[in-house]
């Protein structure tokens, strides 16, 4: 930039210019820090407070060891840099915060040089990875998804056509018979075969997705008749409903039916979940702790709204985590393996997410992501 563009500090403004460029780092979405010569720290901004969960009094003029005492690499790269004057990069990097929570990271470390050309210390810039590793993540599930699909979908038009012939004889067999000790085993043909047909269903809408229609849905309508189905449980099972809404939401745009079956998969996984019974809680709120989403059209953000599915039930293990949007995985003895899938898709379609926390024991947390109607449409 040169020294008399607009907005530039001049000679003779110091006060001025350290306003301007503390700005500068507060704008910046990277965590910066400096470190002088003795590794003390000397400069954080707003960003590397969020990342490291520490404020910034607990920072400055700290010794870096002390601040960060799980990185003694980072130390090391800092003292080689403004030592021999290198620069070090670090591509995946996991950063421990002061919570003991680890972050995946991109960590560059420059020698941090005055006009001219002493070395006052070193710079380290922080990116935090941890959207783009879900992103890569969700586009990984969606491609093996993708092919699980297309190889299923075949199959699943092949079986359909007998199921329909065993249907069709079954209920002609079903009329001719007159004995009603008999009855019960045509019945008992026609109810399978259709459990078996809407199994059917879900693989085909799996591989040949239905665009989701784009309209104002109301999602505490959705959740409201969601909740009149689920009350009735299975006997012996004592499940108590809670609701949590904020009722200032603006509506969804998507599909209704398809974010009805979105959310309706959830819940009944809640349900089953809690073996002994338990409590399921709804609530709805703005996502706030995500970007905004930007609008494929227009290029405009767009805000997200949450709905939270909780439950007390018996949790998912942390090795099975990473397998949970898989198709056909399960740890049901009669599930399909399909729900959670078809639940990743439609979210996906719809320009939303799904994340998924769980503790083995204590329960499981569903967030659902979906884009809010903008003012105006």
């Amino acid at each position: 930039m040169r020294k008399n563009a607009p907005g530039f500090p001049r000679e003779g403004e110091r006060k001025t210019g350290e306003d301007y460029f503390e700005s500068v780092l507060a704008s910046l979405s990277d965590g910066v820090l400096t470190v002088d010569e003795s590794l003390y720290i000397t400069t954080v901004n707003q960003a590397m407070e969020e990342l490291s969960l520490l404020p910034a009094a607990k920072m400055l003029g700290e010794p870096f060891g002390v601040a960060f005492p799980d990185q003694s690499k980072i130390e090391n790269l800092l003292r080689q840099s403004f030592t021999r004057g290198q620069t070090f990069f670090l591509a995946d990097h996991p950063l421990k915060t002061s919570q003991g929570r680890l972050v995946p990271t991109g960590v560059t470390i420059s020698p941090l040089t005055n006009r001219e050309g002493n070395t006052l210390g070193a710079v380290m810039d922080v990116r935090d990875m941890s959207r783009l590793k879900e992103l890569e993540e969700s586009e990984r599930i969606a491609d093996h998804l993708d092919v699980v699909a297309t190889m299923t979908a075949g199959m699943a038009h092949e079986i359909k056509n007998p199921l329909g012939g065993i249907k069709g004889a079954a209920q002609l067999l079903l009329e001719e018979l007159t004995s009603s000790d008999l009855t019960e085993y045509p019945r008992i043909i026609i109810r399978e075969v259709e459990r078996v047909n809407a199994i059917l269903e879900v693989l085909l809408g799996l591989s040949t997705p239905r665009a989701p229609r784009q309209e104002p849905v109301n999602i505490h309508r959705i959740l409201e008749s969601i909740l009149l189905l689920e009350r009735e449980t299975p006997e012996g099972k004592k499940i108590a409903f809670h609701v949590q809404y904020d009722p200032s939401l603006p509506e969804v745009i998507g599909d209704e039916e398809q974010i009805t079956q979105l959310i309706l998969n959830l819940v009944r996984n809640g349900v089953e979940a809690m073996l002994e019974g338990g409590t399921l809680v709804l609530s709805t709120r703005t996502a706030a702790d995500l970007p905004l989403a930007r609008r494929e059209q227009t290029g405009q953000p767009q805000r997200l709204i949450l709905v939270e599915i909780s439950d007390t039930g018996v949790g998912i293990p942390p090795e099975l985590m990473d397998k949970i949007f898989t198709p056909y995985f399960t740890t049901k003895s009669r599930g399909t393996g399909l729900g959670l899938a078809l639940a990743n898709q439609i979210a996906r379609v719809h320009g939303g997410k799904l994340e998924i926390q769980s503790l083995p024991g204590k329960g499981t947390t569903v967030r659902v992501y979906l884009p809010a109607r903008s003012k105006g449409v």
